[in-house]
């Protein structure tokens, strides 16, 4: 990703600290390169339009936006 100047991000509806305790208990996660960010209030998912829609939970999602902001590609789960 760093080759194409790309940037990763992580997204998820749980909470900083959840995130640092799987950053320090998962071993798979302890050398993540990527942020992850935090939306408990579900404000980012819910504008990408990946929320379960009776559930109100997050669906798997991944976007490649290009450098003008463009969305190139979505994948929804």
């Amino acid at each position: 990703f760093k080759a194409r100047d790309t940037k990763v991000f992580g997204v998820s509806c749980d909470s900083h600290f959840v995130h640092a305790a799987w950053r320090t208990h998962h071993a798979d996660l302890k050398d993540l390169q990527y942020p992850m960010l935090a939306d408990v209030k579900k404000e980012l998912t819910g504008s990408l339009g990946v929320l379960h829609p009776t559930e109100q939970i997050p669906l798997r999602a991944t976007y490649i936006v290009d450098p003008d902001g463009i969305v190139q590609w979505v994948s929804v789960n």
